[in-house]
């Protein structure tokens, strides 16, 4: 048995020395290759919808970029869901795309990119990100003259009529110069509401915020592909005519008022000189 234990320690010592043989010849035939990679991964995706990944690969020899193909290899598998995946891309050298995943379930995932140039293979790039419930629509505004606030849902049951069981929270800020931001109020459990702006909320800046059922803030103005995840709430600007440039433009247009007037009044003197002297 023991002859047995020190033939088996030889044999997997050799395969060991032969791996790093063989690695080393590779990396010794191949050291002036070598090719990089950039991916673009987001940290959140849509549920049920397809997840786009952006990636740029870039092959080099002697250090001067090379126009053949890459592969680009992703990995996926589930952290606290049951998934895997594994698919191969192939892709423009230098040129940066979008690769469309599949669509997946919620949950928290890891992701493994590498890109392959023959032999050669980039240094790996991995990430988790989640994927979550999609933003529940609504409709928010402030009226023109700044009098209500009017909040719609937009989830809709079988019936086609506003959902009461999906609901909303309006929370209500209001910003002044020097002061900074405060909360004024918060709506709960909101589904179809409009409010009189009461006059003491009447300066500065009012802000409306929105956070549905699943905590997405400002959903309606959310954009995965431009790295926002959190939207841009509903403003409304009581002082806008005192504030900087506009109040500047006033000034200025005053002035160009003036001398439009002035420009007038000279022109019509100089035609009713001209009318006297005939």
């Amino acid at each position: 048995m023991r002859v047995q234990g020190i033939c088996l320690s030889i044999l997997l010592l050799i395969s060991s020395l032969s791996g790093i043989l063989q690695a080393s010849q590779i990396n010794s035939l191949y050291y002036d290759r070598y090719v990089i990679l950039r991916a673009f991964v987001a940290p959140m995706y849509i549920e049920n919808e397809s997840a786009p990944v952006k990636v740029l690969a870039m092959p080099f020899q002697n250090n001067k970029p090379v126009t053949e193909t890459v592969d680009i290899i992703i990995k996926i598998k589930g952290v606290n869901v049951d998934y895997k995946f594994n698919q191969t891309y192939r892709v423009m050298p230098g040129r940066a795309e979008i690769i469309y995943l599949p669509a997946m379930k919620q949950g928290h995932y890891n992701i493994n990119i590498v890109a392959r140039w023959g032999l050669i293979t980039s240094k790996p790039t991995e990430q988790d990100f989640a994927v979550s419930p999609p933003p529940d629509p609504y409709i928010l505004y402030i009226t023109q003259d700044g009098s209500k606030i009017v909040f719609e849902s937009q989830v809709l049951n079988e019936t086609g009529e506003i959902d009461p069981n999906v609901t909303f929270t309006l929370e209500i800020y209001s910003y002044q110069h020097g002061l900074g931001e405060s909360l004024i109020t918060t709506y709960r459990d909101v589904t179809n509401i409009t409010i009189n702006i009461p006059e003491g909320w009447k300066h500065g800046i009012l802000i409306v915020e929105v956070v549905d059922r699943n905590g997405w803030r400002n959903g309606a103005s959310v954009d995965l592909s431009a790295f926002r995840f959190s939207g841009e709430p509903v403003m409304y600007d009581y002082e806008y005519a005192y504030r900087e440039p506009f109040k500047s433009r006033q000034i200025w247009y005053g002035v160009a008022a003036f001398l439009v007037v002035i420009v007038l009044f000279v022109a019509m003197s100089r035609i009713d000189r001209g009318g006297k002297h005939e």
